[in-house]
């Protein structure tokens, strides 16, 4: 009984020994992040178009902003499993050996064989992390209390976006809320940002759904434009503009994965350890 009690204590340790955790955190953090810029990313490309590249409501609008929400929704998969794959190779081979087979094989060679084996890879990738998880209840709880932070940052922020949100009840009475986004403005400019969620509060039309006008906390407002708000600065207007907002955008989220995700989730895994080696000893 003893030796087997020391089994079972060593297999723990090795499983959550350091660098095993290191790497289970890095490869939550990095998927949820990639997750959550790439979902914001693509679900409003036509707020996107209209404001960066001047496009007028119609047809043509909407036909592009389904076709890029695709195009998004894709790049995004393809991102996150090459990372990945990247990730579980590179436990087995040095990584400066990764890019020697790389050069050796040709950047293009390397890219067919990838796309050719893509959803092979996809499906090995899932099998891994399904079984790295190490705390399937605990992870998938965090994600959903982290939904509602998938935009904007109550705590660090800079701008205010204010924002109509709807409530519609649907066939089988459940209740969606649907946001509108206005504009984007620095929280310094109080009158202007009261003036503005006063004016879509009283220029309401009759047979609009019942509303709330509420305003949502952004560090950077090149964030906020990716989230579909408005802005009258001249300069974000065109490519470049847009591939800096990008940028900025993914910069927000990844400040908000760690700190409304990352940080309490590590929290909580640090309490639940504590807790079961406590038991452990008491029981031992």
């Amino acid at each position: 009984m003893l030796v087997a009690s020391q089994t079972d204590v060593s297999i723990h340790c090795n499983k959550y020994r350091p660098k095993n955790m290191a790497k289970y955190l890095t490869s939550r953090l990095l998927l949820v992040f990639l997750c959550k810029f790439f979902y914001n990313w693509a679900f409003n490309t036509k707020f996107q178009l209209l404001q960066f590249f001047n496009f007028s409501d119609g047809y043509i609008l909407d036909t592009l902003s389904y076709l890029m929400l695709f195009l998004i929704l894709c790049l995004g998969l393809i991102t996150i499993n090459l990372l990945f794959s990247i990730l579980h190779i590179s436990e087995e081979i040095p990584f400066e050996e990764i890019i020697k087979k790389v050069r050796d094989k040709g950047l293009l060679n390397t890219c067919v064989i990838y796309f050719k084996n893509f959803w092979t890879i996809l499906s090995n990738n899932f099998k891994i992390e399904t079984r790295a998880e190490k705390y399937p209840n605990l992870f998938l709880v965090f994600v959903l209390i982290f939904l509602p932070f998938s935009k904007g940052n109550p705590i660090l922020n800079n701008y205010y976006g204010i924002y109509k949100e709807y409530e519609i009840d649907d066939q089988d009475n459940r209740t969606n809320y649907i946001e509108n986004q206005n504009y984007i403005v620095h929280k310094s400019r109080k009158n202007e940002i009261r003036g503005r969620m006063n004016s879509l509060e009283e220029n309401s039309k009759e047979d609009e759904p019942y509303f709330d006008v509420n305003k949502r906390g952004y560090l950077f407002v090149q964030a906020g434009l990716i989230d579909g708000y408005k802005t009258f600065y001249k300069e974000y207007d065109g490519l470049l503009p847009y591939i800096e907002c990008l940028f900025f955008s993914a910069l927000e989220k990844l400040i908000n994965t760690i700190m409304y995700f990352f940080i309490p989730f590590i929290i909580f895994i640090t309490i639940y350890h504590f807790k079961y080696d406590h038991s452990k000893t008491i029981n031992n």
